[in-house]
């Protein structure tokens, strides 16, 4: 049962125990993200508001004790990615060190199972990427708006309705997908598995992948073998940090030097399939909706990315694939 702030304070008090119980207590309640800090109390976010709880402060020993558990290689150094599974939920965390030296863990509640699109509320239209063979799916919005249960989902279709070869490149692996009697997953987390997203999507293209998922693209190299790989015949999902669909494209060709942006404008209008924008806003009565902006390019619009013109795109968005449930408005949508 979803609790009001002063609900969610009341029921808190009740625990002292162990952090895998401050997980729980997550779950109960509906978080979508849990804050832990050295000899302070743990911090829940609720449809999108922090909340602080009455527990009693969290130690120092049983954060050294909680990510020795969950981190298979051992926990050191100052500050990374992890991400383990408990409580029927996958987890995606991080620790990190501030005001000196104290411990910080930052928790993301997950999925145990995939969602599927329609669960999600998103448009049925994203059932289409199991249509496609080859070119880019790129899926953008804020820190925590749902753009991995997004992909996840999308390639949960895409897993059950046909044969194809999975490779993820994480930091660190969010969703565990299956593979099935005629498909096959290899997921890859930076650090255990590989060095660096760069030197794993190198050598991807040599695994015979279909699909592959690159997690964020952070960097020139990133961008630059992402790109090669959709023009060569792999479907590529990756994420950036935009609000816009205008603002992914400039993003995308903007980590280019500008040497290279013309010849990169052209392999983008050519391989760019959807380009997803997405937030999360509260429902009136709790919880919280994920809102989208999608557009399917035409010809029209691989023209304007190739000349440059993405600033344009809005000026001819009516006669393409779009959808825009910002504002409450779809075109041409199938």
């Amino acid at each position: 049962m979803r609790c009001n702030e002063g609900n969610m304070v009341a029921t808190l008090t009740k625990f002292n125990h162990g952090i895998e119980d401050i997980l729980l207590l997550g779950v109960e309640h509906g978080a979508s993200d849990i804050h832990l800090t050295e000899l302070d109390r743990p911090v829940f976010r609720i449809d999108g508001d922090l909340v602080r709880s009455e527990l009693y402060p969290v130690g120092l020993s049983d954060m050294n004790r909680f990510l020795d558990n969950v981190i298979p290689a051992g926990f050191s150094g100052k500050d990374g990615d992890f991400s383990f599974t408990f409580g029927k939920r996958r987890w995606r965390g991080n620790y990190f060190h501030s005001n000196g030296k104290r411990l910080s863990i930052a928790l993301r509640l997950l999925h145990l199972q995939i969602p599927d699109v329609e669960a999600l509320g998103l448009p049925a239209s994203f059932y289409r990427i199991a249509d496609m063979k080859n070119g880019m799916v790129l899926v953008t919005g804020p820190t925590g708006s749902g753009k991995s249960t997004t992909i996840a989902a999308m390639i949960k279709h895409m897993l059950e309705t046909k044969s194809v070869h999975l490779i993820t490149i994480e930091n660190p692996v969010e969703y565990l997908f299956e593979s099935t009697n005629y498909s096959v997953v290899n997921q890859r987390e930076i650090g255990s598995d590989t060095d660096d997203v760069s030197h794993a999507l190198k050598y991807a293209l040599r695994q015979d992948p279909d699909v592959i998922l690159v997690g964020e693209i952070r960097d020139t190299e990133t961008a630059r073998l992402a790109v090669n790989a959709a023009e060569t015949g792999h479907l590529v999902f990756a994420t950036l940090h935009t609000i816009n669909v205008v603002e992914t494209v400039n993003r995308l060709y903007g980590l280019f030097p500008p040497q290279e942006r013309s010849l990169v404008q052209q392999q983008i209008a050519s391989t760019l399939n959807l380009t997803i924008a997405q937030r999360l806003a509260k429902k009136p009565a709790g919880g919280r909706k994920v809102l989208v902006e999608a557009l399917f390019p035409n010809e029209l619009i691989r023209g304007l990315i190739r000349e440059g013109k993405s600033h344009e795109i809005p000026h001819y968005i009516n006669g393409s694939e779009y959808i825009n449930t910002f504002e409450g408005r779809k075109y041409n949508v199938v």
